[in-house]
């Protein structure tokens, strides 16, 4: 891509997409002629769906959001990683691995399909990833608990046997014209896992599988690959047919959730691949509107690999007082953990104060510390992940000459107590930092 197409356009008219990356501000330009729009840019709440890519509304800066949409009917806005060459795969596989991490990650992420798509192929190697990996996980969860039975009606022409009720005209038909005195043609209600919402399903799956062995160089394909056979041995007795009229007219029944969900990318799924299993390769030049908080992503990446290794001592968003959660704590050895977002922005990483201090409201916070077994009076250590390394020299006495590195981990195997490898914050007792970097991709091995 044109570099003068990532550092915004310096002319007096707005570009039809404007690129940014993580943090990155629009030029001078754009600004003057983006505050004339009367666009409603406004910070991103909790859980909330972002606005326009949660660009703040004072400084026309991206945020830790990355993704495309429209600015207005003609201008698009596009925000990309900050961080090049990010194993998405990978990251995915590991946000939607364990049933919590999943769930959660699932508000952090959206694809709109009904809104026209923006041309660009930035993301052509993260958006059909994202929606087949999350919904091999939903059908993980839904086979987990057994296929939906329901009630569906069957045309058969039996031998020797009647069942429901006769079709007289079909019977006439097929039987008394052609004299097969042996067969009655019936319809009859079936009790079956062969129903429209599991077709539709299974229909998906194999579009799945059909793309996943595409990626079969990738490290994550074979773990995929195996799980998709897994799934694939619940949906034995459901056939694959089905009509594309029924998929337009199909509505979803919202008290299984599961379903619904899954349903709803199913159909995403085949229509990103325009219905056609024979040609599963996808136009690169539009890609949907779409985002991922890719502070969430990192944070249940981070999550996934510490379960790996310690399994249920490992807590995940751990609910505090005041509607507040804390990312982890290590209940074997009493540690608070929470992992910030924040890869290296112009060689600047100060600020760590504030991370300091969001970090000893949780180790204070009754519930939290209920949760570790302990109580009120007890101090805990205090750890944050960073994606990079983090060096506060802002807040560094210049008296200090202790080393501010931080340690970095890219495996937690074999290591019993994290704070055996983080490095201590220098002036707060107890607390410590541990960068874990975000999975980097080998452009050569991968497709």
């Amino acid at each position: 891509m044109d570099e003068s197409i990532l550092n915004n356009n310096t002319t007096t008219t707005l570009p039809d997409i404007i690129y940014l990356k993580e943090h990155e501000s629009f030029n001078d330009d754009s600004i003057k002629i983006i505050k004339t729009l009367d666009i409603d840019f406004c910070e991103t709440k909790y859980e909330c769906a972002p606005k326009y890519l949660g660009i703040h509304p004072e400084k026309f800066c991206a945020s830790y959001i990355i993704g495309a949409e429209w600015l207005t009917d003609n201008h698009a806005i596009v925000v990309m990683p900050k961080i090049p060459n990010l194993d998405f795969i990978e990251m995915f596989v590991c946000a939607l691995k364990f049933e919590p991490a999943a769930e959660y990650f699932s508000k952090f992420y959206s694809i709109d399909f009904k809104s026209k798509p923006i041309k660009t192929d930035i993301f052509n190697s993260q958006i059909t990833p994202l929606i087949i990996i999350h919904f091999i996980a939903l059908l993980r969860k839904i086979t987990k608990r057994g296929l939906k039975k329901s009630y569906v009606m069957r045309d058969e022409n039996l031998q020797s046997k009647i069942k429901g009720k006769i079709k007289i005209s079909q019977h006439i038909k097929h039987n008394i014209m052609s004299c097969r005195e042996d067969r009655v043609y019936c319809q009859y209600q079936e009790y079956t896992v062969d129903n429209l919402e599991n077709r539709i399903l299974k229909k998906a799956l194999l579009y799945s599988e059909s793309y996943i062995y595409g990626l079969s160089t990738h490290k994550s394909s074979k773990q995929l690959i195996t799980t998709i056979n897994y799934i694939k041995s619940y949906f034995i007795d459901v056939s694959d047919k089905v009509e594309l009229s029924e998929l337009k007219t199909f509505t979803t029944n919202k008290l299984y959730k599961e379903y619904a969900d899954g349903l709803r990318i199913a159909k995403m799924i085949l229509k990103r691949f325009n219905y056609s299993i024979s040609d599963t390769k996808i136009n690169d030049d539009f890609t949907p509107v779409f985002w991922i908080d890719m502070a969430r992503l990192y944070e249940v990446y981070v999550y996934s690999k510490l379960y790996e290794q310690y399994g249920e001592k490992i807590k995940f968003q751990v609910p505090g007082y005041w509607r507040t959660a804390v990312d982890f704590i290590d209940t074997e050895n009493k540690i608070v953990i929470d992992t910030k977002y924040k890869p290296k922005y112009n060689e600047s990483n100060g600020g760590i104060i504030a991370d300091v201090r969001q970090i000893s409201a949780y180790a204070r916070d009754c519930k939290i510390l209920n949760a570790m077994g302990l109580d009120q009076n007890n101090i805990v250590d205090c750890l944050i992940i960073y994606p990079e390394k983090m060096i506060d020299n802002i807040h560094k006495d210049s008296n200090d000459t202790s080393d501010d590195e931080c340690n970095e981990l890219i495996s937690f195997k074999n290591v019993s107590n994290l704070l055996n490898n983080a490095s201590a914050i220098n002036g707060y007792k107890r607390f410590y930092k541990l960068s874990f970097p975000m999975p980097i991709q080998n452009i050569n091995n991968t497709n």
